[in-house]
C-alpha cells in the first residue's frame, strides 16, 4: 500500500485484513458521526483510500469489521444503529409521521363500529 491514496481490496466477503492505520492519519480528526458513517460506507467498498478516512480510528474500526464477523455485527447494532433518525427527529414535514399507523387504527375502529351497527340492526330486524 502507498501513502494517501492507497486502495485496499477486500476479499470476497467483507474484505482482506488491512493494516494498522497508516501514518498519513495521525493527525486527522474527525467527528464520531463523521466515523461511523465512513466506517459503514466502506465495509464493503474494494476501492477504499487512506485519503478517504477521517481518523486513526475510523479505519482501525474498518479493519475490525473486515477481520471479524461477530465484530461488523456489533458495528451495526451498537453503533451504526444510533445514526438512524428516530421518527420524532423527522418532525411531520414530509408526513412522515403520518406513516405511524394511527390513520389505520382509526380506520378500523369506525369499520368496527360500523359492523357492530350492522349486527345490532339485523339482530333488531330478527327479533321484530
Amino acid at each position: 500500500m502507498t501513502k494517501g491514496n492507497a486502495t485496499v481490496k477486500p476479499a470476497a466477503s467483507q474484505g482482506d485484513t488491512l493494516p494498522s492505520a497508516p501514518k498519513a492519519l495521525a493527525d486527522k480528526t474527525a467527528s464520531e458521526v463523521e466515523i461511523i458513517r465512513w466506517v459503514a460506507q466502506n465495509i464493503d467498498n474494494p476501492k477504499v483510500t487512506v485519503k478517504s478516512c477521517p481518523a486513526p480510528f475510523a479505519w482501525t474500526l474498518l479493519r475490525q469489521c473486515r477481520g471479524n464477523d461477530a465484530f461488523i455485527s456489533w458495528f451495526t447494532d451498537k453503533l451504526w444503529s444510533k445514526l438512524i433518525p428516530t421518527r420524532a427527529q423527522f418532525g411531520d414535514e414530509e408526513g412522515v409521521l403520518s406513516l405511524d399507523g394511527t390513520q389505520t387504527l382509526e380506520v378500523l375502529d369506525k369499520l368496527s363500529a360500523i359492523s357492530k351497527a350492522a349486527k345490532a340492526s339485523v339482530e333488531e330486524e330478527d327479533a321484530a
